[in-house]
């Protein structure tokens, strides 16, 4: 059962390429998502990470596979951690998402980074705070909820689970305003997955 949720969205891809941005294998990493990917690696290199799972997209394989190889682990590709694709609906989204972490959550796996994209890490983060999560004030320009390579981590305690805020790489163009994940001083979670 997982314990310790490690939350990464994908470094900055290569806006220039041709490739289909939603469909595998989409864009690669630019030169400065390749310098994000490694600073998150290297951030998660003390997190005694057990597995690494990512998306089937370039540019998230390209991020997790820096994590692994800094953790010195191996990765699996996960289709359902995938971009949403033009033809969901945001519950379909969640559904797969919510699947694969329902899958990881049978693994002997105590201690997980996923890496992925902007809709399916919020449709990850509004299940675990079962709704009660502003992301606004995490959101980027483009609405996505971290920056590229940001890193939320998500930590059971019990049947409910803690959201924090835990890494954003030095890109300078992300204004990021903290706030406390705590709502009428209660802690913010839900029932296992």
């Amino acid at each position: 059962m997982i314990d310790h949720l490690f939350i990464v969205r994908h470094a900055t891809p290569d806006r220039n390429s041709t490739l289909n941005y939603k469909v595998p294998p989409g864009p690669g990493l630019s030169d400065l998502g390749q310098i994000q990917a490694k600073a998150a690696a290297m951030f998660l290199a003390s997190s005694d990470l057990q597995h690494v799972v990512v998306s089937p997209l370039q540019r998230a394989l390209q991020t997790g596979s820096q994590i692994a190889l800094h953790n010195r682990l191996m990765y699996t590709i996960d289709d359902r951690l995938a971009e949403h694709r033009d033809d969901e609906s945001r519950d379909d989204v969640s559904r797969r998402v919510i699947q694969s972490i329902a899958s990881l959550d049978k693994s002997p796996y105590q201690r997980v980074a996923i890496t992925s994209h902007g809709s399916p890490i919020r449709a990850l983060l509004v299940h675990l705070s079962d709704g009660l999560l502003d992301l606004k004030p995490y959101e980027t320009a483009m609405g996505n909820p971290a920056p590229p390579a940001g890193i939320w981590g998500a930590t059971r305690n019990g049947p409910r689970w803690t959201l924090s805020f835990l890494f954003e790489p030095d890109s300078g163009d992300w204004d990021r305003r903290k706030q406390p994940l705590m709502q009428d001083g209660l802690q913010l979670g839900l029932q296992s997955i």
